[in-house]
């Protein structure tokens, strides 16, 4: 019954581009057994329609629309009222945008190198390359943005503590060390 159900009124068809479990990619066949699906990987996936009828399912390609999550982290000693306008334009210059939905930009938390954010924006979706490009705009532009006005980046920073209290020196540690 599943797959008679699937194959006349269904919302998924081939082409769609769907994620079941941990299986995500375009629908290759639909058959009154099971539904295949290439992943983005080049792997066929058989998923028997029993599953899709009764388990939740991502559909990507219904709206036509998809939303890009970016996460940046920036420098402690960055304004960030300033980040958050250069950025906000940075992504504004991604031609495609759908201009009908906002570009948004919330501070999320302080990280251990950074104070970390997430810039939200919209794109039309019909394939996957759709969502990668409109990512990879998103970080090259931001980059350039942040080249531009001497915004920084930070990469992770750890300090190495020896001694079982801590607070000590590698010398300290080893004594044999001072005098190689």
């Amino acid at each position: 019954m599943a797959g008679i159900y699937i194959t006349f009124k269904s919302t998924v068809n081939v082409g769609d581009i769907v994620e079941f479990g941990d299986h995500m990619g375009p629908v290759k066949s639909i058959g009154l057994r099971a539904v295949k699906i290439d992943t983005f990987q080049g792997q066929e996936v058989v998923i028997p329609n029993r599953l899709i009828f009764e388990d939740i399912y991502k559909h990507y390609t219904v709206n036509k629309v998809r939303r890009i999550d970016l996460n940046v982290g920036i420098s402690y000693g960055e304004d960030l009222q300033k980040v958050e306008d250069i950025t906000l334009q940075a992504i504004k210059k991604i031609d495609y945008l759908m201009n009908t939905k906002p570009i948004d930009l919330y501070f999320l938390e302080f990280g251990d190198s950074s104070i970390n954010f997430v810039i939200r924006y919209w794109v039309n979706f019909q394939k996957q390359t759709d969502y990668l490009q409109a990512l990879s705009d998103g970080i090259k532009n931001i980059k350039s943005a942040y080249d531009a006005n001497d915004i920084t980046i930070p990469f992770p920073i750890r300090s190495l503590d020896f001694g079982i209290k801590g607070g000590k020196t590698l010398t300290e540690v080893m004594p044999g060390e001072k005098n190689k």
